[in-house]
């Protein structure tokens, strides 16, 4: 369910690339079956079908992940911050999860100036929603 409310938000990737957690691999075999099962040409016909490449950085390789590692820190900090180890009704939590989602897209991924002639430091959200 995830991976398709991602999909319905950002569009279905073409790579994934992940640890190799048994959860993962086994999350890999659900979509290639979901997928096998689908009527492939009626959902070709409507577009809305494109192969996801699923790949796995090998064990014990954590310089592969670093960024991505940094990213799940700062997700998880910002959510001990809010919830103050509550517990949070679905949908409040489901809130806070896209706003935690906004903060780590906001961070800068080119540099940043002091120079205020100098253009803003873009941002993955300049991307995805065209603003920081």
């Amino acid at each position: 369910m995830a991976l398709r409310r991602m999909a319905a938000r950002r569009g279905m990737p073409l790579v994934i690339i992940s640890d190799n957690g048994t959860n993962l691999k086994g999350a890999d075999a659900e979509l290639k079956k979901s997928i096998s099962e689908l009527d492939t040409e009626t959902v070709r016909e409507a577009g809305a079908i494109r192969g996801v490449e699923w790949r796995f950085i090998p064990p014990g390789a954590p310089e592969n992940r670093g960024s991505w590692e940094r990213m799940i820190r700062t997700a998880k900090s910002s959510l001990k911050v809010i919830l103050k180890e509550r517990a949070s009704h679905p949908d409040t939590l489901v809130t806070l999860l896209a706003e935690v989602e906004a903060t780590v897209n906001s961070r800068p991924i080119t540099h940043v100036s002091n120079d205020p002639n100098y253009p803003e430091a873009l941002t993955p959200n300049h991307f995805l929603i065209g603003a920081s």
